[in-house]
Formats: C-alpha cells, sequence, structure tokens
C-alpha cells in the first residue's frame, strides 16, 4: 500500500494497511539515530521508568476496604503563608496540603466528590489520569503515591510541590533569569520526551500545569487531557488499559 511519510512527505510503500502516518524506512532510521545520539548526550534523558501492569479501579465504583485505615494517616495543614488548606481548586474537586503523621512528610491529597462524576465521560476522565500517573516514575512529573475512597468522595495522594506552578511563580517573581528559564525548559523537555518515548501525548501543558518544588524542580502535573498514541496504526486512544 502506498502512503506519504510525514517526515519527508515522500511516497512509500508498506503492507501493514492502516499505517497511513507513520514513517518511511529512511526516516524512521534517522530518527532512531537521532534518539540514540541524543541518549548518549543527555543522560537525564534516559531516567524514569512506565509500569505497564494493570490497576484496580474499583474504588471509583465503590469505597476502599482499607479507607479509614488510610485517611486517618494524612492530617490536614495549613499552607505556609495562607489561611487554608486548601492548595487549589480544579474542575472536579480541590486539593488539600495535607501531613503524614507518621512520617511527617507533606503531600498534596486531591478530593474528588463523587457527585462531581455524575456522567460516564466525567469518570473516565478521572480514572485515566489516575491510570497514567500511578504507572509513571519520572523526576520532572508529578507523583501520585495513592488512591482510596469512600461514600462521599475519591483521594489521589500526590507529591507536594512547595513553589506552587510556575505562573504564579513567575508572577511572584515578576521574571524569570535566562539561567532559571533555561533550567525549567530542560526540565519539562525531558518529561516531554520521556512521555513521547512511552507513545503518552499529555495535551494540556501550560504554566499552570508546571508545579515547582522547593528546590527549583520543575514537574509536569494534570493528566485528565493525556492520550495513549500508537503510532504504527495512526491512531490515538483515550485509554491505555490492556
Amino acid at each position: 500500500m502506498q502512503f506519504v511519510c510525514k517526515s519527508c512527505n515522500k511516497s512509500a510503500f508498506i503492507r501493514v494497511k492502516h499505517n497511513l502516518n507513520s514513517l518511511c524506512d529512511e526516516c524512521r532510521k534517522e530518527r532512531k539515530d537521532y534518539l540514540e545520539e541524543m541518549a548518549e548526550s543527555f543522560p537525564c534523558l534516559k531516567l524514569g521508568s512506565f509500569e505497564k501492569e494493570g490497576i484496580d479501579f474499583s474504588l471509583l465504583e465503590s469505597p476502599s476496604p482499607s479507607y479509614s485505615t488510610k485517611f486517618s494517616l494524612y492530617k490536614k495543614t495549613i499552607v505556609p503563608g495562607k489561611n487554608t488548606y486548601v492548595l487549589g481548586k480544579g474542575a472536579y474537586g480541590e486539593v488539600w496540603l495535607v501531613k503524614n503523621k507518621i512520617t511527617k512528610q507533606l503531600y498534596a491529597l486531591k478530593v474528588i466528590p463523587r457527585t462531581n462524576l455524575a456522567n460516564t465521560q466525567q469518570r473516565k476522565n478521572v480514572k485515566h489520569e489516575i491510570e497514567i500517573q500511578q504507572r509513571i516514575n519520572h523526576r520532572n512529573i508529578i507523583k501520585v503515591y495513592d488512591t482510596f475512597s469512600d461514600k462521599e468522595n475519591i483521594y489521589i495522594v500526590m507529591e507536594y510541590a512547595d513553589n506552587g506552578n510556575l505562573f504564579y511563580y513567575i508572577r511572584k517573581h515578576k521574571r524569570l533569569t535566562e539561567q532559571e528559564a533555561f533550567k525549567f525548559f530542560v526540565q519539562i523537555a525531558c518529561a516531554v520526551n520521556f512521555l513521547h518515548k512511552n507513545s503518552l501525548l499529555h495535551r494540556d501543558i501550560k504554566p499552570e500545569n508546571i508545579l515547582i518544588t522547593k528546590n527549583g524542580t520543575a514537574k509536569l502535573c494534570d493528566f485528565g487531557c493525556c492520550t495513549y498514541c500508537d503510532e504504527m496504526i495512526g491512531r490515538y486512544r483515550k485509554s491505555i488499559m490492556k
């Protein structure tokens, strides 16, 4: 079957029926060589892992059996400089600052009321966000540590970034130095490179979805719009569950 290579726009032949948006053999080899060269030049691009195993999402349908035990581990904590424990609000719920009573470690706890997940698509969006972030382990992507639920809410325990999102960070500091802007750019590029290597497209990268930690590390968050791209058949799938 004839198709047009999406890189060089030359006509090429391929046996796979649905591979209409892929690369010709020459461009595929060129891209492979380039990625290998980049990996050698920038070791940070090799960091991160993506778990392929499935995740149990029964918590979206019914309360977690271990809810009371897990929830009792966390205590609401006032956000530094504010008179509230609420870090922010999103489309589906709030994010609280909490502290683990045993380890004293701070976490961001996303609280999603079940009443905000009235239709099937809303439940799928939340399910999809949890599904992807629990599988990802990368220093420039916010980590999801645990999920549980009760009759009223779904809870997602996430990594806490002390300095908030990049939008407010820039507004607070008025402007970034060239060195700091470059550092953030490289870190986010590493996160995006990691996602693309694992056939994931974030699709909602903006300053509000980039969080800054206390030590100045940029981390990508909010994977509600993320989708899986299967290049070999030129299709996008909203779910990556097998």
